[in-house]
Order: C-alpha cells, then structure tokens, then sequence
C-alpha cells in the first residue's frame, strides 16, 4: 500500500556519517508552502542533532564482548601456566 503520494520531502545527501548515505523528511502538510531554505535549514539542524545522539549512543555488544575474551584467554593461559608448573 502507497501512502503519501502527493507529499513534499526534504533530502539531506550530506550526513557526514559512515552509517547513512542520505536522510528523507517528509514535510508536514501544513508547511508545504514553506521556504525552502526554511524547509532545508531545519532538516540540517534535526540531521546533525540526530547523528550526534547516534554517536553518542553506547558501543556495540561486540565491542563489550572483546573485554571478557581477554579476560578469559588471560586466565586459561593462567591455568595452563599452574598445570605445567605443578607437572615439574
């Protein structure tokens, strides 16, 4: 289902961010009429604001992961370290 056929949007092509190539606003219907630099200042406003929460945004689960299997690999080198030296 096409919902929206006769909207406005806004385009911002430079987001300045390896994530997004592009973000697309839809112009309510009651600022159609709008200025289009209006129209396009405000979308590069909410666009920055928007990439800027993401940056700020918490790592990613693997990048917490990474910690733990150090932690893990440290203490199986450990234990095999104490098997060897309790062999001799």
């Amino acid at each position: 289902m096409i919902k929206g056929v006769n909207r406005q949007i806004v385009e911002v092509n430079q987001t300045e961010c390896d994530y997004f190539e592009r973000i697309i606003f839809i112009v309510r219907p009651e600022y159609k009429g709008a200025c289009s630099s209006v129209l396009k200042s405000e979308a590069d406003k909410l666009s920055k604001s928007a990439i800027e929460s993401i940056d700020s945004m918490p790592k990613t689960k693997k990048n917490r992961i990474i910690p733990f299997i150090k932690l893990l690999s440290a203490a199986g080198i450990g234990a095999a370290a104490m098997a060897v030296i309790s062999h001799l």
